[in-house]
């Protein structure tokens, strides 16, 4: 006979056992506004149900949310899966379950023990929660006792039954029944809400608010987008992974970052920069691989990925030099360069009295439509590959063809400053170089 008990679950730190705790919650929720007698009340470091009846929350989950099918993404348990042989032999498995989780949940490991006596109980302690007593047989809605083997069947992450993967340790792993009942909430969870994003901090309230208010509400939102909605709520260190299905492994999680919320601001900005940025070939790959740098903080790579895409070639027959994406690339590696400038005060605000873009507006109005392709082209490669004998050549040659002044400081500039600030100088340049006023000018003169 079902008997109303209070069960308390401690955050742990596991991401998968404090998300099967969150979902938890959520389901409580559920059963309390669909008349069930069962309350809830989440806390930072606790989820504690009271006037808990395990038939009423077998009924529920069997019922209302698997509608008599079996544990998702479980397809092949011969627990909760179609290799239980039948969906009524999967609901004496999860009886068994749930009334072995309310039997010792916050009990004494001595009174562990006689709840878990008929599945021997091991010498080994849960390697998940680190509280609870292991077993070294299993759950079976069969006649003899089963060996308990520690599988993606009991937790996620442990891999198939006769597969080597794990990410526990080499083979000195335990699952208490109480960290398989939460996996079984973390991959009902995953099934029915389908997030795109799984958030963890040390914080049930402030994760089940990320998780439900974020990660599923905004599910549909770009990651930049869903940063700048992060930003708005958060105020303490967070993880967020991605998810993915292996056969052997089950459903497992990706790490994509561990964010400050100071950084949060700063990766906007890189994928805003990333965003605007125009590649003439495989854009989505390429966008993809830039905002994988700036996750891993490795910024220069994302750099040298622009510069070497920084000049835009329309497709067909003329390929022809696209200035309008070619103007918008230079834009935003110029902003990229200021973000990194380490305070030095070389790279200053945008102002109409840079010498160098005032010698791009200059050579604009005087160079030939057909002849810019080919200078941009040149002054491109002579930046990525730091060659600045050719670009202070070439630059004076259009100088002085042209009948114009050399910039303040040019040949320091040129030859001896930073890289960051001859790029930034060179970008100043073809900024002018571009724009659609000189274009129009330049048009003028061909005539």
């Amino acid at each position: 006979m079902s008997k109303i008990k209070e069960l308390r679950f401690y955050r742990s730190g596991e991401v998968v056992r404090d998300i099967g705790i969150i979902y938890l919650n959520n389901i409580v929720d559920e059963m309390s506004k669909k008349g069930y007698k069962v309350k809830g009340e989440l806390s930072s470091n606790m989820f504690k149900i009271k006037d808990f009846k395990e038939e009423d929350f077998i009924r529920f989950i069997t019922i209302d949310k698997l509608d008599y099918g079996y544990f998702p993404y479980l397809r092949n348990s011969p627990k909760y899966g179609s290799n239980a042989q039948s969906v009524e032999n999967f609901h004496s498995n999860f009886k068994k379950l749930i009334y072995i989780v309310a039997g010792i949940n916050m009990k004494e490991l001595s009174e562990q023990e006689k709840v878990l006596e008929e599945y021997q109980v091991s010498e080994n302690i849960c390697s998940i929660c680190h509280n609870n007593l292991a077993t070294d047989n299993d759950i079976t809605h069969k006649t003899t006792s089963k060996p308990r083997v520690n599988s993606k069947y009991n937790y996620s992450f442990m891999g198939a039954e006769n597969n080597m993967f794990s990410n526990y340790g080499n083979g000195n792993e335990s699952v208490c029944f109480e960290c398989e009942f939460l996996n079984l909430m973390y991959l009902l969870y995953v099934n029915t809400k389908q997030p795109r994003f799984i958030i963890y901090t040390e914080d049930l309230n402030l994760m089940n608010f990320l998780n439900y208010k974020m990660a599923l509400e905004f599910k549909n939102l770009n990651q930049k987008s869903f940063y700048k909605r992060l930003s708005k709520h958060m105020n303490k260190r967070l993880r967020t992974y991605k998810i993915s299905i292996d056969t052997n492994k089950g459903i497992i999680l990706n790490l994509t970052n561990v964010i400050e919320v100071q950084n949060i601001e700063r990766i906007i900005k890189y994928y805003d920069i990333i965003d605007r940025f125009n590649f003439s070939k495989e854009p989505s790959k390429r966008k993809e691989i830039c905002k994988s740098y700036v996750i891993s903080k490795n910024i220069s790579s994302l750099e040298n990925v622009l510069i070497n895409n920084l000049i835009y070639i329309d497709e067909g027959e003329g390929k022809g030099l696209n200035k309008t994406k070619t103007l918008i690339n230079v834009q935003a590696y110029l902003e990229l360069l200021k973000m990194n400038d380490k305070g030095s005060g070389s790279m200053e605000c945008k102002s109409k009295g840079n010498a160098f873009e005032e010698l791009g507006v200059s050579l604009s109005g005087k160079i030939p439509e057909e002849n810019k392709k080919t200078i941009m082209f040149k002054i491109n490669q002579m930046m990525k590959s730091d060659d600045r004998t050719g670009l202070f050549q070439i630059l004076v040659h259009l100088i002085s063809v042209n009948e114009l002044r050399i910039p303040n400081k040019f040949s320091y500039i040129i030859m001896k400053s930073s890289s960051n600030e001859i790029h930034y100088q060179i970008g100043r340049f073809m900024e002018g170089f571009l724009s659609s006023k000189n274009t129009e000018e330049g048009k003028v003169n061909d005539k």
